[in-house]
């Protein structure tokens, strides 16, 4: 379902059980919104990593939104 990139990132990096997400996406209920997920997941790392290979260093401040965030474009909700 996911790349064998973003598994190891999702995985080392945010230390999240990929199988959690995976066995929501195949619920019926998610059956259409599937893939919407799983691009929107992988943009979300492509961002993270963009952002982590400028060497800046977050600013993890109360009330400021993080630099990653802000950087990158956020899909529409779905209703």
């Amino acid at each position: 379902m996911f790349s064998d990139h973003n598994r190891d990132f999702m995985t080392k990096n945010m230390k999240i059980v990929i199988e959690s997400i995976e066995s929501k996406f195949n619920e019926p209920f998610f059956a259409e919104f599937k893939e919407i997920g799983i691009d929107a997941i992988s943009k979300y790392i492509k961002t993270i990593e963009d952002f982590e290979a400028l060497g800046m260093i977050r600013d993890l401040g109360f009330g400021q939104d993080n630099q990653a965030k802000t950087a990158m474009v956020i899909p529409p909700q779905i209703n």
